[in-house]
């Protein structure tokens, strides 16, 4: 894999690292808004729907990721992955451990690592599958 069509996802990754305690908190918030106009809609509170739609968005937006051809759309769709899948680091660890605890940086940083393996994943896989080895 090239680090040229690996800095994308890289430099968006870097940034959610970068700013974790803080973007924890906002990026937390949204994703829990996100659930509750959810669940609006549905008859399930907030709390039951939340891990299972940052599940859905997290692999739709892997998809859009994989797919993704132009430089703005893997800027968006890479946001939108990390974003993802950190809140659904987050919920679950909220949803399965049953703990008080909300917004702490280890969760985020747990959510940016396993985001940067599955794009890096993904980037080999896309340039495999755009490039095929003749032999």
């Amino acid at each position: 894999m090239k680090l040229r069509e690996f800095k994308i996802p890289l430099i968006i990754c870097l940034i959610f690292l970068i700013t974790s305690p803080i973007g924890q908190m906002i990026f937390g918030y949204v994703g829990g808004y996100l659930s509750y106009l959810v669940s609006e809609i549905l008859p399930n509170s907030a709390h039951d729907v939340s891990t299972e739609l940052m599940l859905i968005l997290s692999l739709i937006s892997l998809i859009g990721f994989f797919y993704s051809k132009e430089k703005i759309g893997l800027i968006i769709s890479s946001f939108l992955s990390v974003f993802f899948l950190c809140n659904l680091v987050l919920f679950f660890s909220i949803e399965y451990r049953k703990l008080p605890e909300y917004f702490y940086p280890d969760k985020y940083i747990i959510g940016t690592i396993i985001s940067i393996i599955i794009l890096g994943i993904l980037t080999i896989l896309k340039n495999k599958r755009q490039s095929p080895i003749l032999e």
